[in-house]
């Protein structure tokens, strides 16, 4: 799992450490050396008409459903491993 999106001072996710640890899963912030270029470069590419970005989404939940159904359903290996958090 990667997290990205520049959140708030403070903000805190709770994991289940044993699944982290057993399971061999990871977790990672994502900062790259220049945030702003690579994120308009990203926009651009997906922007771009000939760049077929819903091929790479397999789901979409609200995010309250993130613990409950979609890390679950990551542990279960479903396949909806490229998911798209809605707020």
């Amino acid at each position: 799992m990667n997290f990205f999106g520049g959140p708030a001072k403070g903000t805190r996710v709770d994991l289940d450490t044993n699944h982290l640890h057993y399971q061999r899963y990871r977790a990672q912030g994502e900062l790259p050396p220049q945030p702003l270029r690579f994120c308009r470069r990203a926009l651009a590419l997906i922007a771009n008409p000939a760049f077929d970005a819903d091929a790479f989404i397999t789901g979409h939940a609200p995010l309250r459903d993130l613990v409950f159904r979609i890390f679950k359903g990551w542990m279960r290996r479903t396949n909806e491993i490229k998911t798209v958090i809605l707020p």
